[in-house]
């Protein structure tokens, strides 16, 4: 899953995703933040359609409905995020 997915998965603070950036790169330039950020919105856009995949082809008794439910409301917060033009300008002047 990889970085950003677990900070998704986990539901990790602000300061907890620097934290988990130090520890994977030694540092947590904004430039680094910014991209967990992004991927972290892709991740539960991923989730959330992944389930409604599942709705469909999964003979699991398990409730994806719901699940791709919170991953969607959680990618749609996100969209919302003030912060969202800033991540997008920091990882633009990095590339």
């Amino acid at each position: 899953m990889g970085v950003c997915g677990d900070a998704a998965h986990l539901s990790l603070s602000d300061d907890q995703e620097t934290v988990l950036l130090d520890a994977y790169l030694g540092q947590a330039p904004a430039p680094e933040v910014a991209r967990l950020k992004l991927m972290k919105i892709l991740s539960d856009l991923r989730e959330a359609m992944w389930a409604m995949v599942q709705v469909t082809i999964s003979t699991l008794d398990y409730d994806f409905v719901a699940y791709g439910q919170k991953h969607f409301d959680r990618y749609a917060a996100q969209l919302e995020d003030s912060r969202l033009p800033h991540w997008l300008a920091d990882v633009a002047r990095k590339s």
